[in-house]
């Protein structure tokens, strides 16, 4: 009962969430748009994954799909947000090389049927190295980094990763020697993502507010 009202919560944050993007019109900012459209997919793909886990009792496909397109989005987000990977499209290249290596891991490793652990953590690593040059990016420039859109942004995503690197590099460890606080850990993830989608809905609130600039 506790996990799916946690679910509930975390469906009506990202709603949420998505309406805030609407009004401030994040869908017109070259870079941020991807914000938008991460916001938009990830309610769709929770929606698909929660009925597939009713009508076929594994949900595993959604994610198989769902992982790479993920990382696509952020990839692209960070490609518009900073110069010297919009130069070169950096961003891009990582987001496609991303799906080919879902594909790889599907094809080969992890079948769509099974947990796709191996992406999940490749999708990590890739996130959080973005994350780290966005900061170093940004330290470079003169900007107050308190009003700058792009800070905030790759400061949720940052930590939001980091907590997840974490949970799927120990997901094994959790679920054979943790086994008895399995739940707990559940609920502490879910919390983990309802934060997250909550603290991207308070940017968004105060986007207007905000600078919103390729550095």
């Amino acid at each position: 009962m506790i996990i799916k009202g946690l679910f509930i919560i975390y469906l009506i944050t990202i709603v949420v969430a998505n309406c805030i993007s609407i009004y401030r019109k994040v869908y017109s900012s070259e870079a941020d748009k991807w914000i938008s459209f991460l916001l938009a997919a990830t309610l769709l793909f929770e929606i698909i994954s929660e009925v597939a886990s009713h009508t076929l009792q594994n949900n595993m496909y959604v994610y198989h799909v769902w992982s790479p397109i993920q990382l696509f989005l952020i990839c692209s987000y960070f490609n518009d947000s900073i110069k010297t990977l919009k130069r070169h499209r950096t961003g891009y290249i990582l987001g496609c090389l991303g799906i080919l290596v879902a594909i790889v891991n599907a094809s080969f490793i992890q079948p769509p049927s099974t947990l796709n652990s191996i992406f999940l953590l490749y999708e990590g690593f890739i996130v959080i190295g973005l994350c780290l040059y966005a900061f170093y990016n940004l330290a470079s420039k003169d900007v107050e980094l308190t009003k700058n859109v792009h800070f905030w942004f790759t400061t949720i995503l940052l930590i939001y990763w980091s907590v997840v690197y974490v949970y799927w590099g120990m997901y094994k460890f959790m679920n054979n020697i943790l086994s008895d606080y399995i739940y707990t850990i559940m609920y502490t993830m879910m919390s983990v993502n309802i934060l997250a989608y909550a603290a991207i809905a308070i940017i968004l609130l105060n986007y207007r507010k905000m600078i919103s600039t390729s550095g």
